[in-house]
């Protein structure tokens, strides 16, 4: 995948594969481990917690949102940079101003679907959203189950455990390589 822009805090991927049955599924099982680790790394930083600034207080409030869709695109060049553009990105970028009332998803066109059957995932929430000037988008919602990655050890943990860990934490000098390494994707 390749990182073609990052707008506040999301980030546009593409990538033109050779076969994209085959690819969608191993996206689609990738951004289920995005879930995972993200909510992990922030279960390891609830003892920010018992910090009192407001990002410390908002951590527990951030939420991945993930949006696959399948289409045509053409790279274009704007200053130094190269950004991808059609009717399918605009589609894309739509999709994120949507009616799903969850903090956290993988939403899938029905582009998507027809590539890879997406019955493997389980219970899907089938509906249509409105894109503002196009027409109504088939799509297909996987809601990642939010208890495989709770910590409920850290999250009882008392105001003095916490600040404790908090303070083994940041004494603990973490350079760039460690944290490649802790959270490098384990081979299968």
């Amino acid at each position: 995948m390749i990182v073609n822009k990052l707008q506040g805090d999301a980030a546009l991927f593409y990538s033109v594969p050779e076969d994209p049955k085959e690819y969608s599924e191993r996206l689609i099982e990738k951004l289920k481990d995005c879930f995972e680790l993200f909510n992990n790394r922030l279960n390891e930083l609830l003892f920010c917690k018992t910090c009192v600034c407001d990002p410390c207080q908002q951590l527990t409030n951030l939420k991945l949102k993930s949006f696959v869709h399948y289409g045509e695109f053409l790279i274009k060049r704007v200053s130094r940079f190269e950004e991808i553009a059609g009717e399918d990105v605009i589609i894309a970028h739509r999709l994120m101003k949507n009616s799903i009332n969850a903090s956290e998803y993988i939403l899938l066109t029905d582009i998507v679907a027809q590539l890879k059957d997406l019955s493997y995932l389980g219970k899907l929430d089938q509906r249509k959203e409105k894109c503002e000037g196009l027409d109504d988008v088939p799509i297909s919602v996987y809601y990642p189950d939010p208890s495989a990655y709770e910590n409920k050890e850290q999250s009882q943990a008392s105001f003095f455990q916490k600040a404790r860990t908090m303070n083994r934490f940041f004494k603990n000098v973490k350079t760039r390589k460690a944290l490649e390494e802790q959270y490098a994707p384990q081979a299968t």
